[in-house]
């Protein structure tokens, strides 16, 4: 792989582009690698010279991680319940009284989970 030559401290500034024929098959591949020359190559339309970029804005919430292992606990008990009471008593009605609140607890869960989870998932 070609890596631009960076400056002490910088990742490399490159970019690397893939397109395949048929979609999502390897027959026909096409792969295109650039690196940037220069810094007088890169623009700076927003006058961001010297803003300091951080990855912190793509790893998740960190904050919710708390409510998100209280909302899994909540949802494991729920469906515990609803799969107890099915189990004494298999009916479709307790199939349907357990499902409700169970998919409401889901639901929560999967809010706070999705929170927590890095932006590239």
């Amino acid at each position: 792989m070609y890596e631009a030559p960076s400056t002490a401290g910088e990742p490399p500034r490159t970019v690397t582009l893939t397109t395949c024929n048929p979609k999502y098959s390897a027959a026909q591949r096409l792969v295109v690698k650039a690196a940037l020359d220069g810094p007088e190559a890169l623009p700076d339309p927003l006058g961001l010279k010297g803003a300091k970029l951080t990855d912190t804005g793509l790893s998740g919430d960190g904050g919710s991680r708390l409510p998100t292992f209280i909302a899994g606990l909540i949802a494991a008990f729920v469906g515990g319940l609803w799969w107890l009471a099915f189990h004494r008593h298999p009916r479709w009605t307790n199939w349907f009284a357990g499902a409700i609140p169970f998919a409401v607890a889901l639901f929560f869960f999967y809010s706070y989970l999705e929170r927590v989870l890095p932006a590239n998932y």
